[in-house]
């Protein structure tokens, strides 16, 4: 039965020798993406015995976390914390003997531009509504949630109310945000508009955030997040295949297969461990209604990053802190600081959602030449070493991470993960319990048991 369409043209090679208990297959399962959630499953899947190859269509390992060498540092243009909740991640350090740091102090404040002026101390925001213009705009949001009732627990939240899973936009309104208003909120939003990203995000963020208050320090990989993926994989019989994009994927009665630009991959199972815009771009068809749609409809959200080697401290200079926000298409400039809080010498410019599209975002170069009509002691001050792109064009990712516009999570999250024949599916979009690294590991999970009981 197809399951898969072609994206492009390329033949099939001739199918490897067979590894697999002497029958014709090239490994037991096909494990498609090097990102957590891939390699977590192919751990689990060889500890119970089977012959698992991990396909990767980039050149490197490690997915959405990507740590960027400098000569002088290093800087990540991915996933980062380690929350104390995050139980799987933890032991797989541990088990991998991947070393963890927590970060001792707090880095530097942050300097605001609104309405065409820097606030160098506590901010004003005359836009808001009175009792909020002292309030960051990046902190109203949660602001706000910490005094309306929410998700009684981390469980179910695809099923809470109704009332909870409205536009941030909507909300917003309805406490006395004006347009003007909402659109310094949306700048620190970490999606891609107010109008399609549901508050159900933020009421789980919270929930989590409160049930995990206690529990211990957040935490970081020693010399960057990447060694852990790549710890993971070093402890796999068979090495990544890495630079092989998958085209098409089908499957019959009696086994699946994996086509990719190289070769055509036989297989009792498929592990889909990829985002779904990647899924998009493969032209994937999902007999699963509810997964279709996802497949087509699920927002990831738009982060352009550009990363600079700080060549002299502008702070100094104008009397304002390392790290601005601002209600510019910069958007956000992040001071890198080393684990005991100190400025590391790099800096990071952040741009996200719909800015994403914005000249500012096309370069570190464009960036910086706004930056400095902007912030005139930052000429020079910067310069420009990699950017990081998880937006559409980016086809093997999409997006940073995905988010829920409003209605989607009752419709979708219970049954967009479920296997279909034999291919199985994982990846942190499908987290029930966590968010972030964690679910894209605990969806491993889910999905490895499914397989072995199969």
């Amino acid at each position: 039965m197809l399951v898969g369409g072609l994206a492009g043209g390329a033949a099939a090679l001739a199918l490897p020798a067979c590894r697999a208990s002497g029958t014709s297959l090239d490994a037991q399962v096909v494990v498609l993406g090097a990102g957590l959630a891939g390699l977590y499953a192919a751990m689990l899947l060889q500890d119970e015995g089977r012959d698992v190859l991990v396909v990767e269509a980039a050149e490197r390992i490690g997915g959405r976390m990507f740590t960027l060498e400098h000569a002088d540092g290093q800087t990540e243009g991915g996933g980062q914390q380690i929350g104390a909740s995050y139980a799987r991640v933890l032991d797989v350090a541990d088990r991998l003997g991947v070393a963890l740091y927590t970060e001792e102090g707090r880095g530097p404040g942050t300097s605001h531009y609104l309405g065409g002026r820097w606030q160098g101390g506590a901010v004003e925001v005359p836009e808001f509504p009175k009792g909020f213009r002292q309030t960051p705009p990046s902190s109203v949001l949660f602001r706000l949630l910490a005094d309306t009732p929410g998700l009684a627990s981390a469980d179910g939240w695809w099923e809470a109310d109704p009332a909870l899973d409205v536009s941030a936009e909507s909300f917003l309104a309805a406490r006395g945000f004006d347009a003007p208003a909402r659109a310094l909120v949306e700048r620190s939003l970490n999606a891609n508009s107010l109008a399609t990203y549901s508050m159900l995000n933020l009421h789980r963020t919270w929930r989590l955030y409160q049930d995990s208050a206690g529990m211990g320090p957040t935490r970081y990989v020693e010399g960057g997040s990447q060694r852990l993926p790549e710890a993971m994989a070093e402890s796999l019989a068979r090495p990544v295949a890495l630079s092989e994009p998958v085209l098409r994927l089908t499957q019959t009665a009696r086994h699946a297969e994996v086509i990719t630009d190289k070769r055509t991959l036989r297989c009792e199972h498929v592990v889909c461990a990829l985002p779904f815009p990647a899924l998009r771009t493969i032209g994937f068809a999902s007999a699963n209604p509810a997964r279709a749609d996802a497949i087509a409809a699920l927002p990831y959200t738009q982060i352009v990053q550009h990363h600079f080697r700080t060549v002299s401290p502008f702070w100094e200079a104008d009397g304002l802190s390392p790290s601005q926000w601002t209600d510019t298409p910069t958007e956000r400039l992040f001071a890198g600081t080393d684990r005991n809080a100190q400025l590391a010498g790099l800096h990071r410019g952040w741009i996200n959602g719909e800015g994403c599209g914005a000249p500012e975002a096309a370069s570190a170069q464009s960036y910086l030449d706004t930056l400095a009509r902007l912030r005139p002691s930052t000429t020079g001050a910067l310069t420009p070493l990699a950017s990081v792109r998880w937006t559409r064009d980016n086809a093997l990712a999409g997006g940073a991470y995905y988010h829920w516009a409003p209605g989607q999570a009752r419709r979708w999250a219970g049954a967009m993960g479920e296997p279909e024949g034999r291919i199985h599916f994982a990846g942190e979009h499908l987290g029930m319990l966590h968010t972030g690294m964690e679910a894209a590991m605990e969806s491993a999970e889910t999905a490895s048991l499914v397989l072995i009981e199969a």
